[in-house]
């Protein structure tokens, strides 16, 4: 019976492990045109600052989102928010890890606008039909 249960236990013991669930985590990198800005993830401050004075015409936020999960055909949006609950932009991307590009010229205007400049960058699966399950990648603020 020792044995049975020691055979059992070894058999398994390679499947156990603590640290499996944390293993994996989303990451994501924003960038201001073509340079690297932050990496960022689920645990980090995900707080950007752009200063409108070095804006020029063409600039872009670009983000490369990345996780565990393959997925070739799947769709994805990127949604801008802006402070009030107002979509500002909305991107749409099939497949992960493809750079995404927010043209600031559009979040700009927008500030100039309405005097609002903070906005949140959101990521949503387009099959999900619930729209409290987008992941917040990027706090945004232009100063």
């Amino acid at each position: 019976m020792k044995k049975t249960i020691l055979i059992l236990f070894l058999l398994l013991l390679p499947f156990y492990s603590k640290s499996s669930p944390l293993d994996t985590i989303s990451t994501w990198k924003v960038y201001y045109n073509n340079s690297l800005i932050k990496n960022l993830n689920e645990i980090v401050d995900n707080s950007i600052v752009i200063k409108s004075k070095e804006y020029k015409t063409g600039d872009y936020l670009a983000i490369q989102y990345f996780d565990d999960m393959p997925c070739q055909d799947c769709k994805y949006s990127f949604v801008v928010i802006g402070e009030g609950k107002l979509e500002v932009s909305r991107i749409e991307s099939k497949g992960k890890n493809k750079l995404i590009k927010i043209n600031l010229k559009e979040l700009m205007d927008f500030r100039h606008t309405t005097n609002q400049p903070s906005f949140v960058i959101y990521l949503y699966g387009l099959d999900d039909k619930n729209k409290n399950n987008g992941k917040r990648l990027v706090t945004l603020k232009i100063d």
